[in-house]
Parts: C-alpha cells; sequence; structure tokens
C-alpha cells in the first residue's frame, strides 16, 4: 500500500512540475528561461546515469560523451545532410544505444571503482575524438548550425518554445527510468547488482544483463543531445569533457540517488545557486562546493532522502499525537 501511495504521489508530483513548466515562459525573464532550459538538460541526463548507479551501483561518466555524440549528431545531420530536426534525433537515439553498446562492453570487464575510472578515460577519449575530426564535428572551431528546426509540426523557432521541448525530454527521460526501474528486465539487474553470485546461481547472467541496461539506459540521450543541440545551435568538445562528467555524477548524488525527484533536486542546485549567489563566480562555485561536501558529509543518500526523513518524522509524530488524543478521549 505504501509503495503504491509513492508512485501515485510521485506521478502527482511529476505532472504538477510538468504543468509548472510549461507555463514557466510567462513567469520568468530570459535570464531565468535559460536557467530553467540548462537545468532541464542536466535534469534529464542525470536521470540517464543515475539509472546505472541506482540499480547496478556503477557510476558512468561516459553518458555525458555520448550525449555529445547525440548533440553532434543532430547538428551536422541537420547542417551537412538535410535531415530533418526529428529525424535526426531519432539517429541520435540510435547511435545512443550504439555507444553505450560499444562503451559497456569494454567497461563491463572491470569493477565499480576502476569502472568509474575507465568510463572517466572513455570521456577523455572522445573529447580528444571531438576536436581532432574535423570533418565530422568542426574540431575546436565547433559545429553550428542556425536554420529552423521543427518536429511533428512543431516548430521551435523561440527560446520559449526551445524550452518546452526541453521539459518534455526531461519528463519523458524521467517516466523512462521510472518504469526500466520497475520493469521485470530492471528487477533482474537490480538482483545482480545487489548479489551478483547469488543472481548468478539461480541462472541470470551478469554481464549480458548489466550490458543490455547501460545501453538502454542511453536511449533518452538521443532526445538530450537534440535538445542542447537546438538551444544553443553551436558546440564544441569541452562542453561534453570531464568536468560536466563529474557534476551529473555529483548532481545525482547530491539530489538522492534512486528517488524520482533526486536529479531534478541535484541538477536544481547546481544550475541557480552559483547563478543566483551575490559573489563574484569562484567564490559561488566555491560555495556550491562546501555546500555539496556538507550535503555528503551529513546525509550520504542526498538531499530528497533528508526531505523524505524529515516528513516521514513530521508524520510519525502526528500519528502519535493522534493516538495520544484518542486514548485520553476513550
Amino acid at each position: 500500500m505504501r509503495k503504491r501511495s509513492a508512485a501515485w504521489a510521485t506521478a502527482v508530483t511529476a505532472a504538477g512540475a510538468f504543468v509548472l513548466l510549461m507555463f514557466a515562459p510567462s513567469a520568468f525573464g530570459p535570464s531565468d528561461m535559460q536557467l530553467l532550459t540548462t537545468w532541464a538538460i542536466l535534469a534529464a541526463l542525470v536521470y540517464t546515469i543515475d539509472i546505472v548507479f541506482d540499480v547496478l551501483g556503477y557510476l558512468s561518466l561516459v553518458h555525458v560523451g555520448i550525449w555529445g555524440i547525440a548533440a553532434y549528431t543532430v547538428i551536422q545531420l541537420q547542417a551537412k545532410h538535410g535531415f530533418s530536426f526529428g529525424a535526426a534525433a531519432a539517429i541520435a537515439c540510435v547511435f545512443s544505444v550504439a555507444a553505450a553498446a560499444v562503451a559497456g562492453a569494454i567497461a563491463f570487464r572491470t569493477q565499480h571503482f576502476y569502472f568509474a575510472i575507465l568510463t572517466f578515460i572513455m570521456v577523455s577519449f572522445l573529447v580528444l575524438a571531438e576536436t581532432n575530426l574535423k570533418s565530422l564535428t568542426g574540431g575546436g572551431a565547433g559545429a553550428f548550425y542556425f536554420g529552423k528546426s521543427s518536429i511533428f509540426g512543431w516548430a521551435l523557432a523561440t527560446r520559449d518554445e526551445r524550452f518546452r521541448f526541453c521539459a518534455a525530454v526531461l519528463l519523458f527521460t524521467a517516466a523512462y527510468a521510472f518504469l526500466l526501474r520497475r520493469s521485470r528486465f530492471g528487477k533482474k539487474c537490480r538482483a545482480i547488482g545487489e548479489a551478483q553470485p547469488l543472481a548468478q546461481a539461480v541462472g541470470l547472467q551478469p554481464y549480458r544483463h548489466k550490458l543490455g541496461l547501460f545501453a538502454v539506459s542511453a536511449l533518452p540521450l538521443g532526445l538530450i543531445g537534440a535538445g542542447y543541440a537546438v538551444t544553443t545551435s553551436a558546440l564544441e568538445p569541452g562542453l561534453f569533457g570531464e568536468n560536466i562528467g563529474i557534476a551529473a555524477v555529483l548532481m545525482a548524488i547530491i539530489g538522492g540517488s534512486g528517488t524520482a525527484l533526486g536529479p531534478l533536486v541535484g541538477a536544481l542546485l547546481y544550475v541557480f545557486v552559483p547563478a543566483k549567489l551575490p559573489f563574484s563566480p569562484s567564490i559561488n562555485q566555491a560555495l556550491v562546493g562546501v555546500t555539496f561536501i556538507l550535503i555528503i558529509r551529513l546525509n550520504p543518500a542526498g538531499v530528497t532522502a533528508t526531505l523524505r526523513q524529515g516528513t516521514d518524522c513530521v508524520a510519525a509524530r502526528m500519528r502519535r499525537r493522534r493516538a495520544r488524543v484518542a486514548d485520553t478521549t476513550t
């Protein structure tokens, strides 16, 4: 019963958040809208990373590199080959799954800590490749596309419409992560992540299941890359490097891994706190770093788990108070 209530609460919260996002353009100024768009893209990215981290316990930085592949795919297919935005985004999704399958086939030969290091090296390699493959990516000069983009008749010509598209991608990614975790396949993968020898003893194949989950977790990266490409219209390799990879992992941990709202909260703190503090950018970033360290130190489960523990504590007190009142009246 509690799980069903939690699922309904999550669904209602997500629906309410989406409605607010859809009406955000009329309530915020241009600078805040840019921050909201960045937040939507990063939160969606964190959801894909958190699928692997929550289910299997593996930290993957290479998802950031695959996100870059998707963004480059969308821009180059539109600019050089005349593809529509929708077709380019669909191809980017396929490329994302294929790239994740290749990366996972290599990375899952290692375990946990070494897995994280290897995916970090992969991100560095992808940045190096994007810098040197000038015919495909434009190299350090970047790739650009300033033409019109639309999908299913939805013209993404204005800042507000591009934000709404990114918000829709965020909602899709959150729902995708939610359903994948709770699918039969997701539950098998979780069993492997929690007790691999036992799961193997009952007939599960750890390597194939882990590789499969890793590959399908990257599917939304095609849409996330498309959202980023249509928002910025210009890409360069450094945008998808190690720094944003580490930041995305921190967002997953700070927000609360495995929670429905964790990536939203983690990305919100990362994007808005340094932008709204009234100090210099360097001091703002330092304060954000200190805040993240304190959150991890005080409660490694993250902000969302802390809030849940607080609401559970308040609810328990209220139940005890009602019980005492009922006893006194009787």
